[in-house]
């Protein structure tokens, strides 16, 4: 079956994607997460949002998760008298956490202190009160730099050495400057609650710098009577420097590139991206990479040859999914992004490479991890259409898609929140099953199943993974090899 694409699909739904029926055409095209970015739009239209991708997804006949994006601590840059204010070399500029209309009634007249006026206003001030001599302080993703040369009363004196155009509510960044801000901010912690209301499949975290930012991501779910995955975000140089621990309480990982490149030295995104994929493979946590991925696709509607290699690249990295951001929310062309970007993830799985470079996750004296490593040798070996993974929880087909078997895995279960949860997964296929009384039930229910959607055919040979007894997660102690 190497028709089937292994690589999973996020697509960030915005105004451009938002209406039903674009959202059934993308479904068709191959997403398989729908990704709801609260740092845009209001609740109501996330709500809206949300039941359209799950009325398109039943309508299709396939499970698409919903993962919920936290806009997190992010740093910006805050209003302006004009719509841009120039920096050029050498200028000297004011960074301050109070607002504009606070500084004019210190200078007694809103003329006076647009006279005087050289500040920058940032949103937040624990960011300029963090400064020292000699950081250097990146506005709007990196593209203006400015080096601090003294810092007082809550004021940061800087000079620009690298110029241009500023707008209102640029990103502000300082790499390697640890920053004392919450993981979580109010806004943060109502979008949590809309998330848990949502029952979306997955809650990014953004700017996780520790993996006490996940910890308590998960906490306030828990108050909140749920048990959503979460997934790391990863955007600073600190969360890079503590990545084994954010990987240890962390349930999937984002190779953020924008922010995150913003805090790196040009030259070491690539790299920092190989170890991340490669780190989060060896312990089995999921990982997408994301942002720029098609970005000339926002008006163009083909991608460019430089962005079909970086797409192929992370697929031989071994990342499990990929990401459209501006491509499928705002873009022009959202149908024809994620038609391109499984193009794409098709072509790159038949090259030799994709099954050389991914490594398996091996968790010594696990059995549902030794099933799971079988199944995949034996589906090798005896030349299987498929393995069908009965999961309860989804441990177990995530297990068979981190044993990286050359065949696609099919993750049998009889509930449709696993089903969604499971389509992050690589070379996962969900599959809704009937419940059954006992294994042979389950095993002919499963194969029924396949057979019926298409993915195996009569006569052929299938690896089954299970757990007995029949219902129990975290059971996976069944290898069985059937005839279709």
């Amino acid at each position: 079956m190497t028709h089937v694409r292994r690589t999973r699909i996020v697509c960030t739904i915005g105004p451009a994607s938002a209406s039903p029926a674009i959202l059934r055409t993308m479904i068709q095209a191959g997403m398989d997460v729908a990704r709801l970015n609260f740092s845009h739009g209001e609740h109501a239209t996330h709500r809206q949002v949300a039941a359209d991708v799950r009325e398109a997804a039943e309508a299709a006949g396939r499970p698409i998760a919903l993962l919920g994006d936290l806009q997190g601590p992010k740093i910006r840059t805050g209003p302006l008298e004009a719509a841009f204010q120039r920096l050029v070399r050498g200028r000297t500029v004011i960074l301050t956490g109070e607002s504009r209309t606070r500084r004019a009634q210190d200078a007694h007249s809103i003329e006076g202190a647009a006279q005087a006026d050289n500040h920058i206003e940032i949103s937040h001030r624990e960011l300029v009160e963090a400064l020292q001599r000699g950081d250097h302080v990146l506005l709007d993703d990196g593209r203006i730099e400015l080096v601090v040369r003294s810092v007082d009363g809550g004021q940061a004196e800087c000079s620009v050495i690298r110029g241009g155009l500023l707008g209102e509510r640029k990103g502000v960044s300082v790499p390697g400057r640890p920053l004392p801000m919450p993981a979580l901010t109010e806004k943060d912690l109502e979008d949590l609650k809309l998330a848990v209301e949502l029952q979306v499949d997955y809650v990014a975290l953004s700017f996780v710098r520790r993996p006490d930012d996940i910890l308590l991501c998960q906490k306030h779910l828990r108050e909140l009577a749920c048990k959503t995955p979460v997934i790391a975000k990863l955007e600073k140089l600190e969360a890079i420097r503590n990545l084994s621990k954010i990987l240890e309480v962390a349930d999937a990982v984002m190779v953020a590139r924008g922010d995150l490149g913003v805090e790196l030295k040009l030259g070491d995104l690539p790299a920092v991206q190989k170890d991340v994929i490669d780190r989060a493979n060896r312990v089995g946590v999921p990982v997408i990479t994301a942002t720029e991925m098609l970005e000339s696709m926002v008006t163009s509607n083909r991608p460019t040859r430089a962005e079909a290699s970086d797409v192929a690249n992370a697929i031989w990295d071994g990342t499990d999914a990929v990401m459209l951001s501006q491509e499928t929310s705002v873009g022009a062309h959202p149908v024809e992004a994620v038609r391109a970007m499984a193009r794409i993830c098709l072509s790159a799985q038949r090259h030799p490479t994709f099954e050389r470079a991914r490594q398996p996750w091996r968790e010594p004296g696990q059995v549902g991890s030794a099933i799971a490593h079988a199944a995949a040798a034996a589906a090798d070996e005896l030349g299987a259409r498929v393995i069908i993974a009965f999961t309860e929880s989804g441990t177990t087909a995530l297990r068979c898609s981190k044993a990286r078997p050359r065949v696609p895995v099919v993750a049998a279960s009889p509930h449709p929140e696993v089903l969604r949860k499971t389509a992050l997964y690589s070379g996962v296929i969900p599959l809704l099953v009937s419940p059954g009384k006992d294994t042979d039930q389950m095993v002919a229910n499963a194969t029924e199943a396949a057979r019926l959607s298409g993915l195996v055919r009569a006569g052929d040979t299938v690896v089954v993974v299970a757990g007995v007894p029949v219902g129990l997660a975290g059971q996976t102690n069944l290898l069985k090899v059937e005839t279709v």
